[in-house]
């Protein structure tokens, strides 16, 4: 209450001094300032109405003073008016309030302090307050709780240094003991345990709990336990349901038990649903299309809460922003039914106003208003303004993006703010790794991911291992012409060493690529590849030897594709599909006439917590053309490796000439079934189980009999310098003399 008081006096005296004197006095030439370090002096002329040049109006002092404690950053503000050299000066002078000098913790000995200052987050320079020490101790305390510490004393001491108007805060900790729960009573309960978990925070003890801290017990957790044992009870239809407690019952080794008392009531049943209002916007299709919840069934509190979302959706989708939705329902208790009714009120339809782009100070606004599929004038849809955040991340320029929805003064029009913080995409890696395949592998790259801020990629790279030497350079212009066409050039030189010859490649491919249809893109490629088979070993099978010497491929390769992912790198949820065909010689010219065909398709879902599924499969075939009965072994099928069946070598899967080299196949099959957990926040670090699925036949083998199976698990990390991955697998059925497991390591893309 003083607070306000001396801020309304101060104010009114500054109100009653310049309307005395302003009618006479001549126009400001100066604004200083004195005491403010809050933020700068241009920010703060920013911040007021009063101007240099103009006469002093005492109404819109007020306001700026007004403005200005508005703030919360200053604890006194006063206003002089003086002469300095013949030029009339308007000064401020700021008392600031006492800011955070430094924060600390001591007597923690069983939480670290760093895992402290991070659950807390004392920003830096942070203003004080009784409330702001409050605020902390209640957190600290509550994170003593979450690890199950019981009786933990807390007490706090603020230093005020003068010189700096600063507190340093300590707080001092007595950890106490540490309490589990050894168990559970819901008392009647007609479910069991493991069907409230799903819902609860809180468990029980186990033998590992003092690695995972599972049991610790949390009293903040058991409270609000209650209300989710409630919406357990009300996602069954249970809506007179009736939860006390908990009760904690101490044992004699200082543990506790907890009790809740349940009175479950009876079971209602969704008897109607109708809506109400909007029925001239969308149709009856798409709203029962909207629900989640059906006739008939046992009512559901939490499907009712998502048909209310999915219908805010879709009338958003349509340009209702404001759309509101609002369930009634009507129990009737004699018969143990619900009858329940949306009422709709959409509001008025929003056009888009303007696209603000902010923060990009090297990537140009066109090459990120290409990946809107809104622009100004256009009518505003909720699933429209979602698209672009999932592409505009997919591009990899930002390390931060923030995409905003901000309404006008204007009604019904809608400002699309776009708020980015650029990432490096200028990239120079020199180093020596190693790859089951490849070995020991040393690597050179120089790229550009975004060049000269037009979206552009620009690679070059170079490889050599005891088995593999390569090097290209490739360029990607994803706009081709400002228009929404890809275009990608790429040289390349590779040489690889087999047991019983060496292959090298040499040569270029063309790719453009357009949108057709609902996210599906149409790609066309054209390659030019010269291959020369040398050095063949006198004891190679008879089809190596025939292959020896050059050749020339030229083909063209139509695809179609989908992708749907949710992130490039870190998918979780979506799909991805190609379905291509590549043909080669004939009329093309070259020497080597085939066809190749296929598809592959990829989903990812979430299914439990953090817990994501996946599953790859790819189907590809391949045959000869223009009297071409069989195609070279180098141009064949092959599989096995970190990239197809796990657990098998590089080229070991299919059939085999008489020195057991891989020779190819004409046709394969691939299936890969992952989980894939997260392990830090970002989920860029990643536990995988797998199992594979697949083999590679020859002409006369039919196709899908004796597949290959193995298992495994492994690691996936996103770095700096791209995906890495350490995987080891096991085969199934080995054969006589095959190893059993393999462990593969490599830094490469993920299907």
């Amino acid at each position: 209450m003083l607070k306000h008081f001396h801020t309304f006096l101060l104010v009114f005296l500054a109100c009653v001094t310049f309307s005395l004197s302003a009618l006479a006095a001549p126009p400001i030439d100066r604004i200083e300032t004195e005491g403010l370090t809050t933020m700068s002096h241009r920010a703060f002329l920013d911040r007021i109405r009063i101007s240099p040049g103009q006469a002093l109006d005492p109404t819109i002092l007020t306001e700026d003073i007004k403005s200005l404690y508005q703030l919360g950053n200053f604890e006194d503000i006063r206003v002089y008016r003086t002469s300095v050299d013949g030029d009339e000066v308007l000064r401020f002078v700021f008392v600031e309030r006492p800011r955070v000098g430094s924060f600390s913790v001591e007597g923690n000995k069983r939480i670290r302090t760093d895992q402290i200052e991070e659950a807390l987050s004392v920003e830096p320079n942070a203003i004080y307050s009784p409330e702001l020490v409050a605020r902390l101790r209640e957190g600290l305390r509550q994170i003593y709780d979450s690890r199950g510490m019981q009786d933990v004393v807390i007490t706090d001491e603020s230093t005020f240094r003068a010189s700096t108007r600063t507190y340093d805060i300590v707080f001092r900790v007595q950890e106490g003991t540490r309490a589990r729960i050894t168990d559970f009573i819901f008392e009647g309960a007609s479910y069991k345990r493991k069907d409230f978990y799903r819902y609860m925070e809180n468990r029980e003890e186990r033998w590992y709990s003092w690695l995972t801290g599972r049991g610790n017990l949390s009293r903040v957790k058991a409270e609000m336990d209650v209300q989710r044992l409630q919406q357990f009870y009300f996602d069954r239809g249970y809506l007179d349901v009736a939860i006390s407690g908990p009760e904690y019952l101490l044992q004699d080794n200082g543990n506790y038990i907890i009790r809740y008392q349940i009175q479950e009531g009876d079971r209602y049943r969704l008897r109607t649903v109708q809506f109400r209002g909007a029925r001239d916007l969308v149709t009856q299709e798409q709203l029962q299309e909207a629900m989640r919840v059906k006739e008939g069934e046992y009512f559901n509190s939490s499907r009712v809460h998502e048909s209310i979302v999915a219908i805010t959706r879709l009338f958003a989708n349509q340009g209702y922003a404001d759309a509101s939705v609002r369930p009634m329902d009507a129990m009737d208790s004699n018969n143990l039914v619900v009858d329940l009714t949306f009422q709709i009120t959409p509001g008025e339809p929003y056009t888009i106003g303007f696209v603000d782009i902010t923060g990009n100070n090297k990537t140009r606004d066109k090459v990120i208003r290409r990946q809107m599929q809104l622009l100004e004038g256009d009518e505003y849809s909720a699933a429209a303004v979602d698209e672009p955040r999932r592409r505009l991340n997919n591009l990899r320029f930002f390390e931060e993006l923030r995409l905003q929805e901000r309404k006008t003064d204007q009604p019904g029009e809608m400002d699309i703010v776009i708020d980015v913080r650029e990432a490096p995409t200028g990239m120079f890696n020199l180093g020596i790794g190693y790859s089951t395949v490849d070995r020991i592998v040393g690597t050179t790259s120089v790229s550009q991911g975004n060049l000269f801020g037009r979206g552009q990629v620009l690679n070059f790279s170079l490889e050599k291992s005891s088995e593999r030497t390569y090097y290209s350079v490739s360029f990607t212009e994803p706009y081709l012409f400002d228009r929404d066409i890809n275009f990608s050039l790429s040289f390349y030189d590779q040489v690889r060493q087999y047991t019983y010859y060496d292959d090298h490649r040499r040569g270029f491919s063309v790719t453009l690529g357009r949108p057709l249809f609902e996210e599906v893109r149409g790609n066309i490629r054209v390659k030019h590849e010269e291959i020369n088979i040398r050095d063949v070993d006198s004891q190679a099978a008879d089809v190596i030897k025939e292959m020896e010497g050059s050749a020339t491929t030229r083909s063209i390769m139509p695809s179609l594709s989908r992708n749907t992912l949710d992130n490039r790198w870190l998918p979780t949820r979506g799909t991805r599909s190609t379905l291509f065909v590549e043909y080669a010689g004939g009329d093309i010219g070259g020497d080597n006439n085939f066809i190749k065909y296929g598809l592959t398709h990829s989903i990812y879902h979430p299914l439990w917590a953090r817990l994501i599924g996946a599953v790859n499969v790819e189907m590809r075939f391949a045959e000869g053309h223009s009297g071409s009965t069989s195609i070279p072994p180098y141009e064949r099928l092959y599989m096995g490796g970190i990239n197809s069946m796990r657990g098998y070598r590089f080229r070991e899967v299919g059939p085999k000439d008489e020195t057991g080299e891989a020779q190819g196949g004409y046709k394969s099959f691939l299936t890969n079934l992952e989980m894939l957990y997260p392990l830090n926040e970002d989920g860029s670090l990643r536990f995988v189980l797998f199992y594979d699925i697949g083999n590679v036949y020859d002409r006369g083998e039919n196709y899908l009999d004796d597949v290959l199976r193995s298992y495994g698990y492994g690691i996936r990390w996103l770095t700096p310098v791209g995906p890495l991955r350490l995987e080891y697998g096991y085969k199934v059925d080995p054969e006589p003399g095959e190893s059993r497991s393999r462990l593969d390591f490599t830094i490469g893309t993920m299907f």
